[in-house]
């Protein structure tokens, strides 16, 4: 314990010895030890990365039954970045009869109605070729 203490004192003592020998203007030389890291100049891969904010499109589940609003038709399957999929979630594709895809998000709605009023509130502005699209166990009507 005495040991600790006199370490304690000493090193108090040595710190305000510098602190009053830099007031004096007397140069001090500090010294730091840095490693050495080798740089190479190899160009950085850059990984494409898709922003977080888009969302996966899944295949329409065959046994749905209900209201769906097709926000989009394209002859050939939409890339995971395309801006549908940036404002809308839990978008569902299905394949058409005369080929291309149709994409859809389900909406919990029990008559056409509220469907319609949803789809030209809200939908409409973000997809204008938005429709109303009925479902029975998986098959378009």
């Amino acid at each position: 314990m005495k040991n600790t203490v006199c370490l304690l004192v000493l090193s108090l003592l040595l710190s305000f010895t510098s602190a009053i020998n830099a007031q004096n203007n007397e140069t001090i030389a500090v010294v730091e030890h840095t490693p050495i890291i080798e740089k190479t100049n190899k160009p950085k891969k850059k990984k494409s990365r898709i922003p977080f904010y888009y969302r996966h499109h899944r295949q329409m589940p065959s046994t749905f039954t209900g209201y769906t609003i097709e926000l989009a038709t394209s002859k050939i399957p939409l890339k995971r970045d395309d801006e549908l999929f940036k404002y809308f979630g839990k978008v569902y594709y299905t394949k058409l009869k005369k080929g291309g895809f149709a994409y859809n998000i389900m909406v919990n709605f029990s008559t056409k109605s509220a469907v319609r009023n949803f789809l030209e509130n809200i939908v409409i502005h973000k997809a204008p070729d938005a429709r109303i699209v009925e479902y029975k166990k998986g098959k378009r009507k």
